[in-house]
């Protein structure tokens, strides 16, 4: 059964990249940018014909598919802030040349925003402050 399904997400052009498929996740774990921006980009099309825009085609199961689109917001997360004890990298998997304001909740209560703009971060907000000095770019 598991062959079938690479075969069509192959015919899809998504391979390893659709429903509940952890390659992004794991490629931004690993600090690959390119291949992490490669899930996002497969995962970002939407399924022709549907009524909401925003989920997918999926070789696996049901259409619309709602898990890639899970994957894919925490593949973007893992791309913008990983945390190891109290270290917070953050953009450790995140494309030089993409623009994004965010904001994420991290651990021990910790909130970070922020706005990272033609490859400088522009605005840094941590919340609270004493946890700025555990920030690693």
């Amino acid at each position: 059964m598991r062959v079938y399904y690479i075969q069509q997400a192959k015919k899809l052009n998504y391979p390893g990249q659709v429903c509940w498929y952890q390659t992004g996740i794991f490629a931004a774990c690993l600090g690959l940018a390119a291949a992490a921006a490669k899930d996002i980009k497969a995962r970002s099309t939407y399924l022709k014909g549907s009524r909401f825009k925003g989920y997918m085609d999926s070789p696996h199961d049901w259409k619309p598919d709602y898990n890639g689109v899970g994957n894919m917001m925490n593949t973007l997360q893992e791309m913008l802030v990983q945390c190891d004890g109290d270290k917070i990298y953050m953009l450790p998997a995140w494309p030089k040349d993409w623009d994004v304001n965010f904001k994420v909740h991290t651990f021990k209560n910790t909130v970070i925003e922020g706005i990272y703009k033609n490859g400088k971060m522009e605005l840094l907000k941590v919340m609270p402050e004493s946890r700025r000095k555990d920030i690693i770019f």
